[in-house]
């Protein structure tokens, strides 16, 4: 935006702007982790290339010699590296699309990777004082359904259960031939137990999603009163009040990773609690570990 409004070619300018927002942090402690700029097709103007790339190589220095600062070239992984603007489907020449969004984050866990120690956040055991479902594993056989399993699907989808070559438990398969618009749901019962109101929860599930055609995928956490009525839910994107959702598109029908709700606290008047799978494609899609998980 500064570049769009500064009458001045003078990146110098605009630099000294980030570097007190960057003294700021290193001044309260903070580690800053800080993105090249990336190029908007409407900074078409010689001058204006030129400014960025000046200003994204004080930025890169000024990284190199401070070692407060970690340096993510998010932008690179939208940009076409012969135009150099922004590819079209990825973004709308300024922010990312879903699928940007998609390879700008691979970029930033790629890079900090290295740098974050590792947290098995998933349970590796099938006993975990943190969840509170049974059956996380999704073990047992019941007309293709893990034990405790239900769903509100009917036609154009089948269930059937597969043995992890991990080890860790079994899948449940979904093979779907229906992508209708309509949300079809793998289902926990309900969980009453284990619980209190007040205590901090999220979900989690490791999944497998290969599909021809896709809608979406994403968790759901529900918090419901006595009449079954949704109190509070949280999915993947974030948690508000009522039970409208906020889907999570998944980059080219493929994906293989793990689901995480936001945590939300249990409100009062909470009687059940509920996590389920949420979906619409048209492809195979296998759930791993599923769980609600007590912080």
């Amino acid at each position: 935006n500064d570049i769009n409004t500064l009458e001045e070619q003078d990146e110098n300018i605009i630099f000294s702007r980030i570097t007190q927002i960057y003294n700021a942090l290193t001044v309260a402690n903070i580690k800053i982790i800080t993105s090249l700029i990336t190029p908007s097709v409407s900074d078409s103007a010689p001058w204006k290339k030129q400014t960025l790339a000046r200003l994204n190589t004080l930025i890169s220095d000024y990284a190199l010699i401070n070692k407060n600062i970690i340096l993510v070239d998010m932008g690179k992984t939208i940009v076409d590296t012969i135009t150099g603007n922004p590819i079209a489907n990825y973004t709308d020449n300024t922010h990312p699309y879903n699928i940007g969004a998609y390879y700008m984050g691979k970029e930033l866990a790629n890079k900090l990777n290295y740098l974050v120690k590792d947290n098995p956040f998933i349970p590796t055991t099938q006993i975990d004082e943190r969840v509170i479902n049974t059956n996380m594993f999704m073990l047992g056989d019941t007309a293709g359904l893990s034990d405790g399993l239900t769903t509100n699907v009917s036609a154009g989808t089948v269930f059937t259960k597969e043995d992890r070559s991990s080890g860790l438990g079994e899948f449940q398969v979904i093979t779907s031939t229906v992508e209708d618009g309509v949300q079809h749901s793998i289902i926990t019962g309900v969980l009453t137990s284990g619980w209190n109101i007040g205590d901090t929860v999220l979900g989690f599930s490791d999944v497998e999603m290969n599909a021809s055609s896709f809608r979406n995928l994403y968790l759901d956490v529900r918090c419901m009163n006595s009449s079954f009525s949704t109190i509070l839910s949280s999915n993947n994107l974030y948690s508000q009040t009522g039970s409208v959702q906020e889907t999570l598109s998944v980059e080219n029908e493929s994906f293989t990773g793990i689901l995480k709700t936001p945590k939300i606290v249990i409100p009062d008047n909470t009687v059940y609690l509920r996590i389920s799978v949420q979906y619409d494609f048209i492809g195979e899609l296998k759930i791993g570990r599923l769980g609600l998980m007590k912080l």
